[in-house]
């Protein structure tokens, strides 16, 4: 699929959701990234990602966001995270792209997503473990 600088469209998107045939898997989300590092930063502003969360909501997929530098496209359009946050289902936020902070991620999203999603990083061994440090 060809897309503008990294992004794609509500119409790409519908291409490729897979059909109701029993040998296909269920398309059940769609994942953006915000800002598309590889594409020069380019980002999805609000009137771009519109379609696709109508799209989403009309054929039932959930809208994540990989915001990853989420904030350094905010500071470009000027639009708040409000708006953005109303958009997607769910959003990841990395602290040490464009933050600055030597590590740490954080997950937006319903109560019950957050309880899943802590779940599920436990099955896969994840969790961040404070290394602080000892004064002599």
């Amino acid at each position: 699929m060809q897309g503008d600088r990294g992004r794609i469209s509500a119409a790409q998107i519908e291409n490729s959701i897979n059909g109701d045939f029993d040998w296909l898997t269920r398309t059940s989300l769609v994942s953006l990234e915000n800002t598309v590092n590889r594409a020069g930063g380019s980002y999805y502003n609000i009137e771009q990602v519109k379609p696709i969360q109508k799209l989403c909501k009309d054929k039932k997929l959930a809208l994540h966001l990989d915001g990853a530098r989420i904030f350094n496209a905010l500071a470009e359009t000027k639009e708040s995270t409000q708006q953005t946050g109303e958009l997607f289902d769910s959003i990841s936020i990395c602290l040490s792209k464009g933050l600055g902070t030597p590590a740490g991620s954080v997950l937006v999203g319903t109560k019950e997503f957050i309880k899943r999603g802590r779940k599920i990083r436990k099955v896969f061994g994840g969790g961040m473990r404070q290394a602080g440090f000892k004064k002599f």
